[in-house]
């Protein structure tokens, strides 16, 4: 894309938004429409919404039927009696004062039956859906009024989209699923971390990194271990993608594209490493408690992003002294083919993470 006076610009996946995605945290931007009309692969590969009806609807919808066809087969038999035995009753002034049948629009047959079909309406139970209906109206309203099932950290309550799905909750035997999350609440959390030789953190107990406390003392006791944590913490802090948000009480909210990410850099903060946001390519991170602390600026030089074949995330940054560094996270079978040095205790520490349930990541960082 080339503007009126600008350069040429190259348009790749990074730029391309598809659809339902919003973007945030963005002044202004030009918007290009691609792959776009009723000619497209997904335009021609949608299908309609797929109407839904509950069993008992449906159950009902049946025995409608049934009983149309037999108001009709009954309309039927009275229009055949109606007309064999019509000569009878010709002759009697009080139903045919001139003696002749009354003449319709439609053939006398056809009058007779839908005349018929009209007396035997009320065997239709109309009633019945207006009564199913306001049930459903209220088992919904139910559904969304129930405290059991408000989330009140996304402050999300119940929603009842399909007020006729209401009384099909009570029928589910079994409930099938392939995809972690679905029915399982997918969080995140750091547990445990090994630096300078050392294990810190625990496994169970409170949401978050339980280790902050042990980390702080063994870097007063050892300046290694201080500057070890230091370059750990630096990383998770600065080596991401994720975009800061304010909620409604003005605490900053943490939105990354996959949520071990995520759960990375607010491990970090709780740890003296606050990321509190990026404008462009400046990244703003807060050293210290939340009374006293002081805030660093990195420069976002490169980013190459995880991929499933590199299993691996590299930024390269500029920090506010000047020191150029490239910054990498990633699975411990890449990493390790990649390191200048292991130590043993780091293999055999991430044995033992394994071994107890976590799923395990490797840091590593380099000078340029």
């Amino acid at each position: 894309v080339a503007g009126a006076s600008g350069p040429e610009v190259a348009l790749g996946p990074q730029q391309l938004l598809l659809r339902g995605t919003r973007l945030r945290n963005t002044a202004w931007c030009l918007g290009l429409v691609v792959y776009t009309g009723h000619d497209t692969r997904m335009a021609m590969n949608s299908r309609k919404a797929p109407s839904k009806v509950a069993n008992i609807e449906r159950t009902i919808n049946h025995g409608m039927m049934v009983v149309i066809g037999a108001q009709a087969a009954l309309a039927m038999v009275c229009n055949i009696c109606y007309n064999t035995t019509l000569d009878r009753f010709l002759g009697l002034w009080y139903l045919y004062p001139d003696g002749q049948p009354i003449h319709y629009l439609l053939p006398n047959w056809v009058a007779s039956w839908l005349t018929f079909f009209v007396l035997f309406s009320n065997l239709m139970p109309i009633s019945l859906y207006a009564t199913m209906e306001v049930c459903n109206f209220a088992q919904a309203y139910f559904i969304q009024s129930d405290l059991d099932m408000y989330d009140e950290e996304q402050d999300c309550p119940a929603k009842s989209r399909s007020t006729n799905l209401g009384h099909e909750l009570g029928q589910v035997s079994y409930i099938f699923s392939d995809k972690t999350g679905t029915l399982t609440q997918n969080v995140m959390e750091l547990k445990q971390v090994s630096i300078a030789g050392a294990v810190f953190g625990r496994i169970g107990g409170a949401a978050g990194f339980q280790g902050g406390d042990d980390l702080d003392d063994a870097s007063r006791r050892s300046p290694d271990v201080a500057r070890a944590a230091d370059d750990f913490m630096e990383i998770l802090a600065v080596a991401h993608t994720v975009v800061v948000t304010e909620d409604q009480s003005g605490h900053l909210r943490y939105e990354a594209e996959s949520p071990d990410e995520g759960a990375l850099v607010e491990a970090a903060a709780g740890v003296g490493w606050r990321f509190v946001g990026r404008r462009g390519q400046i990244l703003n991170v807060q050293r210290g408690s939340m009374h006293d602390y002081k805030t660093a600026t990195y420069e976002l030089l490169a980013l190459n992003a995880f991929t499933s074949s590199r299993k691996r995330q590299s930024v390269v940054v500029r920090r506010p002294d000047g020191e150029c560094l490239v910054l990498v996270k990633g699975a411990d079978n890449v990493m390790l083919q990649r390191a200048a040095s292991v130590d043993s205790s780091l293999a055999a520490h991430l044995t033992e993470f394994a071994e107890s349930g976590l799923r395990t990541l490797v840091l590593g960082r380099r000078t340029l």
